[in-house]
C-alpha cells in the first residue's frame, strides 16, 4: 500500500476508478434538481422534435413551450449529440456526465504536471478530487473549458509559447457559452493571471487575443439580442424568475458552514499563504514561482466568490468553485513545498490538509457507505420499474410533478402533462403546487423532506385543504429526512415518494 501511495497521481486514478464503479454498481450520482433543466430540452426534441422543455412551461413559459433559452446552448449541442447516439434516459446523461468528469480530471492533472508538479503534489490534489460529488447540469462542461483555457494558458507561460494564449481566449469563451457563472469565474481568473504576471516579470499582456475574445463575447450577445429575440426573451424571463444576484443580506451561520467544508482545502492554503506572508517568503516565492501566482490568483477568485455566497448570490453557488480546489491545492505543493515550511509548521499543515479531506469528502463518504445501501435497497432500474407501473395507472390528462431525476422516462409520455416539481410559480412556494393542482407527485428522497414537506405542511393548513396520500417505497431510513441545512449526506437515494393528490371540488385520486 506504501508504494502505491508514493505512484505520482495515484489519488487522480483512484478518484476516477470510484466514481465508475459508484456508476456501475449503484448509479450514483443520482441526477439533482436541475439536471433535467438543463437536459430536459434535448430530450424532449429527441422524442418529441420540439427543441424546448416542457416540465418549466408553469414557471417559464418561453422555455418551456417555444424555444428553451435560459442559458447560451453549448451544454445542449454537445449532449444533443451524446444522446441521439446512447438515448434519452437518466443513465445516458449520467455516463455523459462521467466522460466530462475524466475529461476534466485528466486535464487538471496534465495542468499539474506542465508546472513540474512533485509527487506529494500530484496526490494531494487528486484527493480533493473526492469533493465533486455533484456534476450534472452543464457546470462540468463549462469547467472542462474552462480548465483547459486555464492550460492553455499554462502552456502559453512556460513553453515561451505566445500562441497558446489564442487557445486560452477560444475555451474561455466556450465555458462561458456553457454556463455564465462558471465562464465569468475563469475569465476572472485569466485576468488576474495575465495582469498579475505583467507586473511581476514585465511581460506583456497578450491584448490581441483579450481583445479578440471580449469582441466574440460582444457579438454572440449582439446576435442573440438582434437575430434571435425570442431566444433573448426566454432568457430574460429566466432572470427574472431566478435571479443570480439575490441582493445583499446578513450571512447565515448555514451557508457559512456549507462554504467552510465545500472549500476546506482552500482555507487551509490561504492560511499558509498568509504565514508565508508574515515571514517574507511570498515575496519570494511570487519572484521565483509561476505556479504561486497560480495558486494567489485562484485563491483570490475563490474568495470572492465565497464572499458574494455570503452576501449577495446564493449559497448554492459556492459548489462551483469546489472544481477549482484540487488545482489550487496542487498549484500551491508546487511552489510553496516542505522547504518553505520548518518542521512544526509542516506537520501543522499535513495535518490541516488531512483533516480538509475528510471534511470535504463527507458526502464521498455518504455516497460510498449510505448510497451504496439505499441502492441496495431501491436500485435505480426497480425505481424506474415501480414509476412506470404507476404512471400506467394514472388518468390520461393529469398533471404530475417529478423530481428531476425521474423525468427522463416520464418526457416519454404523451398522455400526461409532466411538470419539474422544482419549476411551478411562485419558485419553491406551497402556492406553485395549489395553481396546478396535480394529481400525483413522484419526488426523490431529497425533495420529499426537504422541500414537499414544508409545502404539505402549509397547504394543510388553508381553510379548505387538500388530502395527500403519501407512499415512501424506501426500506431504509435515508439520510434526506434528516432535512437540516447543515446535513452534507444529501440526495442518496433512488427510492421514489408517491403523493396522490385530491384537491377540494375533485373525486379521490385515482
Amino acid at each position: 500500500m506504501w508504494r502505491i501511495a508514493r505512484i505520482p497521481g495515484i489519488t487522480f486514478g483512484l478518484f476516477l476508478v470510484w466514481k465508475l464503479v459508484l456508476l456501475v454498481t449503484t448509479s450514483q450520482p443520482i441526477p439533482f434538481c436541475d439536471a433535467f433543466f438543463y437536459d430536459g430540452p434535448v430530450v424532449n426534441f429527441l422524442l418529441h422534435g420540439k427543441y424546448c422543455n416542457p416540465s418549466l412551461a408553469a414557471a417559464l413559459p418561453i422555455s418551456g413551450t417555444e424555444l428553451y433559452a435560459t442559458y447560451p446552448p453549448l451544454h445542449q449541442l454537445a449532449l444533443l449529440i451524446w444522446m441521439s447516439v446512447f438515448g434519452t434516459s437518466a443513465l445516458s446523461a449520467m455516463w455523459y456526465q462521467f466522460l466530462l468528469l475524466v475529461g476534466f480530471t485528466v486535464v487538471t492533472y496534465s495542468t499539474l504536471k506542465m508546472l513540474l508538479a512533485s509527487r506529494a503534489a500530484l496526490n494531494w490534489a487528486g484527493l480533493f478530487c473526492f469533493g465533486i460529488t455533484f456534476h450534472e447540469r452543464a457546470d462540468l462542461l463549462a469547467y472542462l473549458m474552462g480548465g483547459l483555457a486555464i492550460w492553455s494558458c499554462v502552456r502559453a507561460r512556460c513553453n515561451a509559447a505566445p500562441r497558446w494564449f489564442w487557445a486560452a481566449a477560444g475555451f474561455a469563451v466556450l465555458s462561458l457559452c456553457s454556463s455564465l457563472q462558471i465562464g465569468g469565474i475563469h475569465l476572472v481568473l485569466l485576468a488576474l493571471l495575465l495582469v498579475g504576471d505583467a507586473v511581476l516579470t514585465r511581460r506583456k499582456i497578450p491584448l490581441l487575443p483579450c481583445f479578440a475574445s471580449v469582441g466574440v463575447i460582444v457579438a454572440l450577445i449582439a446576435f442573440a439580442v438582434v437575430c434571435c429575440p425570442r431566444f433573448w426573451a426566454g432568457f430574460q424571463e429566466h432572470l427574472k424568475a431566478t435571479p443570480t444576484v439575490t441582493g445583499v443580506r446578513t450571512p447565515r451561520i448555514f451557508d457559512a458552514l456549507k462554504i467552510g467544508r465545500a472549500l476546506a482545502g482552500v482555507w487551509v492554503v490561504t492560511a499558509a499563504l498568509a504565514w508565508l506572508a508574515l515571514t517574507g517568503k511570498l515575496r519570494q516565492a511570487l519572484r521565483e514561482s509561476y505556479p504561486a501566482l497560480l495558486t494567489i490568483c485562484a485563491v483570490l477568485t475563490l474568495i470572492m466568490l465565497a464572499g458574494s455566497c455570503l452576501i449577495l448570490f446564493f449559497s448554492d453557488m459556492i459548489r462551483m468553485a469546489v472544481y477549482m480546489q484540487p488545482l489550487v491545492v496542487g498549484a500551491f505543493f508546487i511552489a510553496c513545498g516542505n522547504a518553505a515550511f520548518p518542521v512544526w509548521p509542516r506537520r501543522a499543515l499535513t495535518t490541516l490538509f488531512a483533516v480538509a479531506v475528510l471534511v470535504g469528502s463527507l458526502r464521498a463518504i455518504g455516497m460510498s457507505t449510505v448510497g451504496v445501501q439505499c441502492a441496495r435497497d431501491v436500485s435505480r432500474t426497480k425505481a424506474t420499474t415501480m414509476i412506470r407501473q404507476e404512471l400506467d395507472s394514472t388518468v390520461t390528462g393529469s398533471t404530475v410533478l417529478f423530481s428531476s431525476a425521474y423525468l427522463y422516462d416520464a418526457a416519454q409520455r404523451t398522455n400526461i402533462n409532466w411538470i419539474h416539481f422544482g419549476w411551478t410559480l411562485p419558485l419553491g412556494k406551497s402556492e406553485g403546487i395549489a395553481q396546478l393542482r396535480p394529481g400525483k407527485i413522484v419526488l426523490t428522497q431529497f425533495d420529499y423532506y426537504w422541500t414537499f414537506v414544508p409545502m404539505m405542511q402549509e397547504l394543510r393548513r388553508r381553510p379548505n385543504p387538500p388530502e395527500f396520500k403519501v407512499r415512501n417505497t424506501t426500506g431504509v431510513v435515508t439520510p434526506d429526512a434528516n432535512s437540516k441545512p447543515s446535513n452534507p449526506m444529501k440526495h442518496l437515494a433512488w427510492a421514489p415518494v408517491f403523493v396522490d393528490c385530491t384537491w377540494p371540488g375533485e373525486g379521490k385520486a385515482q
